[in-house]
């Protein structure tokens, strides 16, 4: 009778020793895939931490300070900025992918770790060769848009090689050149383009303008140089600077102006940027640089412009008006914009990434 007990306990403790062999696989495979989870998890934080880190070179973009991006060759990367998110570091990179648009690159990296995550973005800085260079005509309108010229719309010396010379265009004179002796602009040019979003400059439209600018108008007013013991006096509303004594304390000085509705400009004269919601009437004023009109653009009473315009619901250029074509004038206005207009804009839809080193 002793023999059958033994034989069970035998097989028990077989049992037991197997019980607990499976207890110790699966206690062991619950160990491996906690570790492989624990590290899948710190994967991905590091991944978070990195991908914050990218993201905060993307907002640290001290770059565009306008000036500097002319510099910059075609497809050339610059590192812009460094700098820190806890244990991660970020690093901003643009590159110039053609006169206006750039890459924007923000790149995190983990301390202590080899790999980085990069994510970009598609930028837009206002260059003013481009822009200038964008205009179809000496004054461009929309396509169905009204036009009275019983003046003059005088395309002869768009180009700087066709134009009285002025030092102060030297450093463009050969880029603009390129663009204006190589193809022949109309004195009027009708674009579908325009009164789409008006009055807008590149990617600019009116909401960054007003934003931007600074506001003069609506109504009516007369611009004149304002010197004060031989100095220009920047904080009058009215002073446009001096287009005929570039010598002179106001010469060199721009105004890049934003008006929310109606202008009318009575005499005097000025030079720059200016942006005009509603219309805008020159009555025997002079104004070299550019002008972009949401409403219609009038030149009465001799009033004479030089440079680039854009109207969207038309011009009227009465007996004894004219607009005269002038690349040259029209990109200084620019140029001394871009202290207010230079910084980037975000192209729609322009993410990248993630990206790889």
């Amino acid at each position: 009778m002793g023999e059958p007990v033994r034989g069970r306990e035998g097989v028990a403790l077989v049992l037991v020793l197997l019980l607990i062999l499976a207890l110790q696989l699966l206690a062991h495979g619950s160990l491996v895939l906690a570790r492989q989870e624990m590290a899948a998890s710190e994967a991905a934080r590091r991944l978070l931490q990195a991908r914050v880190a990218a993201e905060a070179g993307l907002n640290a973009t001290p770059f565009l300070d306008a000036s500097g991006t002319d510099t910059v060759g075609l497809w050339s990367r610059v590192v812009v900025s460094r700098g820190s998110v806890g244990w991660a570091s970020h690093e901003t990179r643009v590159t110039r992918l053609d006169r206006e648009l750039w890459r924007l690159e923000g790149w995190g990296q983990v301390e202590n770790q080899p790999w980085s995550m990069g994510l970009g973005r598609v930028i837009w800085i206002m260059d003013p060769v481009a822009r200038v260079g964008a205009f179809g005509g000496v004054v461009q309108v929309g396509p169905e848009a009204s036009v009275d010229l019983q003046g003059d719309l005088d395309a002869s010396d768009v180009a700087p090689a066709r134009a009285a010379p002025d030092p102060r265009c030297a450093p463009f004179e050969a880029t603009l050149d390129s663009l204006f002796l190589s193809r022949a602009v109309p004195g009027l040019a009708r674009d579908t383009t325009v009164g789409a979003v008006t009055p807008a400059l590149g990617l600019l439209g009116p909401a960054e303008l007003a934003e931007r600018m600074g506001t003069v108008g609506p109504g009516a007013g007369t611009p004149s140089p304002s010197e004060v013991l031989g100095r220009c006096v920047l904080g009058d509303p009215w002073n446009w600077g001096d287009p005929t004594r570039p010598d002179r304390p106001c010469g060199t000085h721009w105004v890049a102006a934003w008006s929310p509705g109606g202008l009318r400009v009575v005499g005097g004269m000025g030079q720059g940027l200016l942006a005009v919601a509603g219309d805008l009437e020159l009555d025997g004023a002079r104004f070299d640089g550019v002008v972009l009109v949401g409403g219609q653009l009038h030149l009465l009473g001799g009033a004479e412009l030089v440079g680039f315009a854009q109207a969207a619901g038309g011009v009227t250029v009465a007996a004894g008006s004219r607009a005269r074509g002038s690349a040259c004038a029209s990109t200084l206005a620019l140029d001394a914009a871009r202290a207010v207009l230079g910084g980037p804009v975000l192209v729609p839809g322009g993410w990248i990434g993630p990206l790889e080193q």
